[in-house]
C-alpha cells in the first residue's frame, strides 16, 4: 500500500486471507513509526 499514512487503510485489511502479505510504504519516517505502533508491528 503505497502513503500507509498511520495505517487507517492497512488496518481494513487486517483481517484478510492469512495468504495475503500486505505491505504498506510512506516517505515519511514518522508515519511509519505510527503505523508500526498502531498495529504493533
Amino acid at each position: 500500500m503505497v502513503g500507509s499514512q498511520t495505517g487507517n487503510e492497512i488496518e481494513r485489511f487486517i483481517q484478510a486471507p492469512e495468504q495475503w502479505q500486505i505491505t504498506g510504504i510512506d516517505p515519511s519516517p514518522e508515519m511509519i513509526l505510527q503505523t508500526n505502533e498502531k498495529l504493533n508491528n
